[in-house]
């Protein structure tokens, strides 16, 4: 079982970015969650990154993954 996930690396810069009037959310990393236990553990692997004064956000929309029947995982998101 796999879930993807944007999140903050860089908390602190992520909690100075939420103020009010801010266009910049601080989600600068993507994460594929993966569980062989029927979700009841998780093992978390960062798979992309980006600098965080970048003010690139990994999470515009929903991300998504998928497995081709090989067992290859493809991960598809976009960002600003």
């Amino acid at each position: 079982m796999y879930a993807i996930f944007g999140i903050a690396d860089a908390t602190q810069t992520a909690f100075s970015r939420k103020v009010p009037g801010s266009q910049y959310n601080g989600l600068d990393a993507i994460y594929v969650g993966k569980s062989i236990d029927g979700g009841v553990t998780w093992t978390d692997t960062r798979v992309f990154h980006v600098n965080p004064t970048s003010k690139r956000e990994l999470n515009m929309l929903f991300p998504f993954i998928t497995a081709d029947a090989s067992g290859n995982l493809y991960a598809a998101w976009s960002d600003t």
